[in-house]
This record gives C-alpha cells, structure tokens and sequence, in this order.
C-alpha cells in the first residue's frame, strides 16, 4: 500500500509539473508580436532603435518603409523571439509614416513620426524651442527612460531638474544636428506628473 502511495503521489506530481509546464509553455506560444521604435520620431538621419518582442525565435529581421518594396536585413531575433536594431530615419516627407516588418511569415507594422529639420536656423543657446518627451512617456521609480531631445543647440549639454533634485544634473550632451536620446532613471517621486 505504502509502494502504491508513493507512486500515486509521484504520478501526481509528474502531471502537475508537466500540466504547469504545458500551461507556461502554451502562453509563452501565445505571445503576439509586438514593436516599437525608441524615440517615436525622429529628422531624417537620425539613428533610432526598432524593438521588437514575441516573433519567431532566432530568425532573421527584415524592414522596409515602402510595403511594395523589397524588405532589408536589419538583425535577427533572440533566442525568445526578441530583438533590438538601429534604424536610420529615411528620407521621407515629415509626419507619421510606417515601417514594415518581417520575421520568418510574421509581418507587423509599426508607425513613426518623420520630423521636419530646419537645418538653415539652428536654435540660438538661449532659445527653448525645441522638442522633448520621455519613452516611454512614464515609469516606475528607478526605471529607465529614455529622454529625447530634437531642434536644441548642437553639441551643449544636456542637464535634467527634477523636484526631488532642485539643481541641475548633467545627463549628456546634444548631438552635432541638436539631437539627443539619452538614459534617465525616475528619481524617488510621488506618482504623478512631473
């Protein structure tokens, strides 16, 4: 009787261990894709990043911005089906615009913002009028983001106040066509907008 409890009970556990894994296994399958690029937008040129999660693993990533186009190798996916890769902003008219997507017989469309350069006036060092935004736009304390900068003074730096740090903290400084994307770790604050 002992004998047959013991296997009763390791039958038992073999399904339950197998049942979890089968459950994890079926919604780590079910797992749609999903991309994004960091920054959203960008002038012609620019360098952003292309992330994308939940496409077939270790495969070869494919993008275009023209569907009809002949799609260009731009990296390969992870083990888990994961990937990140640079993509250099087209020349492309400003305004929203799509890049097309392609991994193994995945296809996914992710849009991103084309933004007008005005490379005859740069901004003046003392003139704000240039563009910035967090991506993603909120965060956890002590989460990474990434601060994102378009039409400031080329090549200055780069500080940050926050309420809970009153005096400027340099994080970086602009590119040579006033451009920045540069990390910024959510300081201890109350949630809400800041």
């Amino acid at each position: 009787m002992r004998k047959t409890v013991r296997r009763v009970v390791a039958w038992g556990l073999a399904m339950g261990l197998a049942a979890v894994f089968g459950i994890v296994g079926a919604a780590r399958a079910e797992i749609a894709p999903n991309a994004y690029f960091l920054p959203s937008q960008g002038v012609v040129g620019q360098e952003l990043t292309l992330v994308g999660t939940g496409f077939p693993s270790d495969a070869e990533v494919l993008v275009s911005t023209d569907d009809r186009d002949q799609p260009s190798p731009a990296g390969q996916t992870n083990r888990v089906g994961n990937f990140t890769v640079s993509f250099t902003v087209p020349a492309l008219a400003p305004g929203p615009q799509m890049a097309f997507i392609t991994v193994e017989d995945v296809e996914w469309t992710v849009q991103f913002t084309v933004v007008a350069s005005d490379a005859s006036s740069p901004p003046d060092a003392g003139d704000a009028a240039g563009a910035l935004w967090f991506e993603p736009p909120a965060g956890t304390v002590g989460q990474e983001l990434q601060l994102i900068g378009l039409g400031f003074p080329a090549d200055t730096d780069v500080s940050v106040t926050t309420s809970a740090s009153p005096a400027p903290t340099l994080v970086g400084k602009s590119g040579s066509n006033g451009s920045f994307t540069l990390p910024f770790t959510v300081p201890d604050l109350a949630p809400g907008q800041h």
